[in-house]
């Protein structure tokens, strides 16, 4: 039986794609920015195509995670709740889920973030600042400390690598298509479900 409900923040809360992409552009000192074909391309790839796509070495994740962080923290202010966002959660709170934020982003940019919208009351824990490849020991971290067995989460998240985290955690996930990865893609990984519509995460946990 599901208790909690862990989510990705960027892509599956916050539509920060475009402050990411720019942030990234910024980063890597492209000279041109990320062209709707790039983007396409991008979002059909799996992450560990992606760093190869933009030429990014594995010596440079760690920085670039670091001024990633800080690049898109000073354009939080311009990101938006995706629409359904804030009436999901809502939902699930009052359905008796424990809601948590598990993200890369920096702490204090998701508190901001939730505070504006309103939506600070629903999530019971965040932990922030992980690395790119510190997903399955966080969500294992978490789900202890907070007293909940691997089967009684679920993880929603946007990319494939949420995916695979879930599924080195052993918990069931819900990939959600409004984000990074194209929905396509994500089935492609075999999440518990795919869901298209914010309004239909609340039902999708009977389905996953």
């Amino acid at each position: 039986m599901t208790k909690a409900i862990i989510f990705d923040f960027d892509g599956t809360i916050a539509d920060s794609f475009e402050v990411f992409a720019r942030a990234l552009e910024k980063i890597l000192k492209r000279k041109q920015t990320l062209s709707d074909g790039e983007i396409a391309n991008l979002r059909n790839s799996s992450f560990q195509e992606v760093i190869k796509k933009l030429d990014v070495k594995k010596w440079q994740l760690p920085i670039l995670v670091i001024k990633g962080r800080k690049e898109m923290g000073k354009h939080m202010d311009s990101v938006n709740v995706f629409d359904g966002i804030p009436e999901a959660l809502k939902e699930l709170f009052e359905q008796g889920y424990k809601l948590y934020i598990v993200s890369s982003n920096d702490g204090r940019s998701i508190a901001n973030f939730l505070d504006k919208n309103q939506l600070g009351a629903y999530i019971t824990r965040t932990q922030a600042n992980i690395g790119l490849f510190g997903k399955v020991k966080t969500l294992n971290r978490l789900r202890k400390a907070e007293g909940f067995s691997a089967d009684e989460c679920i993880y929603v998240g946007d990319e494939t690598r949420d995916i695979e985290a879930a599924a080195k955690a052993h918990m069931k996930c819900i990939a959600v298509g409004w984000g990074f990865s194209n929905p396509n893609k994500l089935r492609s990984y075999k999440p518990s479900i795919v869901v298209n519509n914010p309004k239909d995460l609340a039902r999708s946990l009977n389905l996953s």
